[in-house]
């Protein structure tokens, strides 16, 4: 079976010759690269040219899922698999999804486990799904969290069309987005072995929280329009506590950014999932206070954080040195 290997690049000289490499180095050899330059300003273009036999196409910067969307249409596989520019596969990462897609023609698509490395040093050695990912209709786990890593899909392209390609609407949570889509139409497979390696750094997309939760929210709101049916059928607790942390924790950025009205307005929501939270009224008091004043409380619970920390090392010492 064909394998079209789709990666968006922007501005990826640093990173994206390893990632290449890495499939390269595939044990399974039946694949086509295609790179989508989302207009890059460096020297990434020049770079992807020195490997032979891949598919380059240039568009103007329109963001992760249009460049993904662009790439599987001109791909001709059956199977799609995609990697972002600044992440690696480990040599047997198609070998071993093909020939489970192959043994299990029920699912539209498999994912499996991670390693993540800073600095090329791995301080992650697994990162595992096993624990989430039970049977393989989990539209409900899903739901209350996305556990799928796009690095580690392998997906079947006739469910693809089904299901729909990335909305470009939503660039920063559109991969969780789909998997939500794909696992309302069809079961989802998992293998529970490492088959890439997510590089941290500080480009990172998903460092900018902010926007990353404001995506959860979105995609969410759109499953309950879209599959009310599979939504009403996940427990309603679950529902409400997953509102209310994305609200709490987008409540937190907003303050960290001492943008107290929308801080408080985030605050406001959150308190509607979880009223018997009381540590929230304290959260939505603080929006009421001066820059000032939450800068003084903040220098505060820092001290009484590092000296929590201070007191926590020091029984350890005496214990390890009495």
């Amino acid at each position: 079976m064909l394998v079209s290997v789709i990666i968006p690049v922007f501005n990826g000289e640093k990173y994206i010759a390893h990632a290449l490499k890495s499939i390269y180095c595939q044990t399974y050899k039946n694949f086509e690269v295609i790179c989508v330059d989302d207009g890059s300003t460096d020297r990434s273009a020049g770079i992807i040219r020195n490997f032979e036999s891949i598919i380059y196409h240039y568009q103007e910067n329109k963001g992760i899922p249009a460049a993904r969307n662009t790439g599987i249409k001109l791909s001709q596989g059956e199977l799609i698999a995609l990697l972002n520019q600044d992440d690696l596969w480990l040599p047997d990462k198609l070998r071993l999804q093909v020939n489970y897609l192959l043994k299990h023609p029920e699912v539209a698509m498999v994912h499996s486990n991670i390693n993540i490395s800073k600095n090329e040093i791995t301080i992650s050695p697994k990162t595992s799904n096993n624990k989430r990912h039970k049977g393989i209709f989990i539209f409900d786990e899903l739901y209350l969290g996305n556990f799928i890593f796009s690095l580690t899909v392998l997906v079947r392209r006739e469910c693809l069309g089904v299901s729909g390609f990335f909305d470009e609407e939503i660039r920063l949570a559109s991969d969780y987005d789909l998997w939500l889509r794909m696992a309302a139409n069809f079961g989802i497979g998992y293998l529970d072995v490492v088959t890439g390696t997510y590089r941290l750094h500080s480009n990172n997309l998903s460092n900018n929280r902010l926007p990353c939760i404001k995506d959860d929210i979105k995609v969410l709101n759109k499953m309950d329009v879209m599959y009310p049916e599979l939504v009403e059928k996940i427990p309603k607790e679950k529902r409400n506590n997953k509102r209310f942390h994305l609200n709490f924790l987008l409540g937190c950025q907003y303050l960290s950014q001492y943008n107290l009205f929308s801080a408080r307005k985030y605050f406001f929501i959150a308190l509607k999932y979880r009223k018997n939270w009381v540590p929230i009224y304290g959260y939505i008091l603080l929006t009421y206070l001066s820059r000032d004043m939450i800068g003084r409380i903040k220098n505060i619970k820092r001290k009484v954080v590092s000296l929590r920390i201070e007191k926590g090392l020091a029984r350890a010492l005496e214990k390890y040195l009495y």
